[in-house]
């Protein structure tokens, strides 16, 4: 069901992940032996190299976080809904994740505010823990919820929440934003397209703006869920 929470407390988020190196042949033997080992599991018939490129980016032991995109809700002295965005992107995933850490115990460390994401609650949420652990970080205290029970996870899914009970349901955020008319011009990234666009392409800003696209998408749904206009372009801010 559609929670009873204000739109003003929650914190949409979408990350962008990447595998933590080019090829497959560039990681040490003991990652390229552990990256074979999991590979054989895949449904998919590819050799570990192929594997590698199209879904190391998956996998937090494999992988790094190269933008994280937060947006909030307030509204205005007419009422209107206005959208901030801040992105955290580049190639030091270090500098990325303190900074995302700060912003959150600097602004949005008090109880009310939740995080609110498209199938967030299985990845977004859970690689950046296990990122921040990789990297010797403690986690802010709006993450340490993480691994308790799910009735007291802080987080709104819009994925989850679409599903409405019907656990054999699967909706993209693409689809979800299309069946609910919701404007979503990008073409969805698979990882191995996000892989190419950061250490093919070096297009880091074309990342960031996929990655404030989907945030976007997700605090228009939320917006529709509950029963609001949604954002036009001047009502949206982001850096």
């Amino acid at each position: 069901m559609i929670p009873y929470i204000r739109l003003e407390n929650l914190l949409f988020i979408d990350i962008e992940t990447v595998p933590m190196v080019p090829k497959f042949e560039e990681l040490d033997e003991d990652y390229q032996k552990l990256w074979m080992r999991k590979a054989k599991y895949f449904r998919e018939d590819l050799t570990p190299e192929e594997a590698f490129e199209k879904k190391a980016g998956l996998y937090a032991e494999f992988a790094k976080i190269v933008c994280i995109s937060l947006a909030y809700l307030r509204q205005d002295d007419e009422h209107q809904f206005n959208l901030r965005m801040k992105s955290f992107y580049g190639d030091d995933e270090m500098t990325i994740l303190e900074d995302f850490r700060d912003l959150i115990a600097t602004y949005f460390n008090q109880r009310k505010y939740t995080f609110c994401g498209h199938n967030v609650k299985d990845f977004d949420i859970p690689f950046l823990c296990r990122r921040m652990i990789i990297n010797d970080m403690a986690l802010p205290r709006k993450l340490t919820f993480v691994g308790g029970k799910s009735g007291q996870s802080p987080v709104v899914d819009t994925f989850q929440i679409w599903r409405f009970g019907d656990y054999k349901n699967y909706t993209s955020l693409r689809l979800l934003a299309k069946s609910l008319k919701i404007d979503h011009p990008f073409e969805p990234l698979q990882a191995n397209q996000v892989s190419g666009m950061y250490w093919d392409d070096k297009n880091i800003e074309g990342i960031r703006d996929y990655c404030q696209r989907d945030v976007l998408s997700v605090a228009q749904i939320m917006l529709k869920f509950k029963r609001f206009p949604l954002l036009e372009e001047e009502h949206v801010q982001s850096s």
